[in-house]
């Protein structure tokens, strides 16, 4: 563009963003990621979401820790990085005292933040799922 060009930089991993295979190439690098989480889950591209439904809310927290640690052990063996900025949990119930708890998740030795209305795929989520 105006007499300009891109620089082109040599890729020594990965691919070049907006690549065609990206996508598909990335679906099978994380194939065998579920094997590894025994929560239920849901992944879309790389949008993933993880939950424990029990009666007890610190024993489905412990769970879910066990399964973060996992989820971060399985990171740092495949060079990849969790954004624990965009990572967040809430609990769905319709109990006001279970709602309120602070169940002290962590990953990679950060606390996550509870989120009153998580957004996933772009549909806000509330604690009574009445959307």
């Amino acid at each position: 563009m105006n007499d300009a060009f891109s620089s082109k930089e040599v890729l020594e991993e990965g691919l070049p963003q907006g690549s065609a295979l990206s996508c598909t190439l990335f679906l099978i690098y994380i194939n065998d990621l579920a094997k590894h989480i025994k929560a239920e889950k849901a992944l879309y591209a790389n949008d993933l979401v993880i939950w424990q439904s029990h009666e007890n809310v610190e024993s489905a927290a412990q769970r879910l820790n066990g399964d973060l640690r996992r989820l971060h052990e399985y990171c740092q063996m495949w060079k990849m990085k969790v954004n624990c900025g965009k990572t967040v949990y809430t609990i769905f119930t319709k109990s006001y005292k279970a709602a309120k708890q602070n169940i002290g998740l962590r990953l990679d030795s950060q606390r996550l933040p509870r989120e009153e209305h998580p957004t996933y795929l772009g549909v806000m989520l509330d604690r009574q799922l009445s959307l």
